[in-house]
């Protein structure tokens, strides 16, 4: 699951009834209210900074270029 800063908690608090969730990647700083205080993550929330700095392991498929500043990690939801 991927989400931003301000739903953290509403997004934590639903996740615990949520048990095929196995991940949670928060962008810090997305869409946070202006003067709102830094978001600090807890120990099993993944920033999604060091997402974006990680090195795939493509060894069992073809090498395929992946360049995470000009490729699309994910898509938002529409109608």
């Amino acid at each position: 699951m991927i989400l931003c800063g301000y739903t953290l908690e509403k997004v934590m608090e639903a996740a615990k009834n949520c048990p095929k969730i196995k991940k949670i990647i928060c962008l810090k700083s997305g869409l946070l209210p202006e003067g709102s205080p830094d978001v600090i993550l807890p120990r099993k929330i993944i920033d999604f900074k060091t997402i974006k700095h990680l090195q795939p392991e493509l060894s069992q498929w073809n090498q395929v270029e992946i360049n995470s500043e000009r490729d699309i990690f994910l898509l938002p939801y529409s109608r």
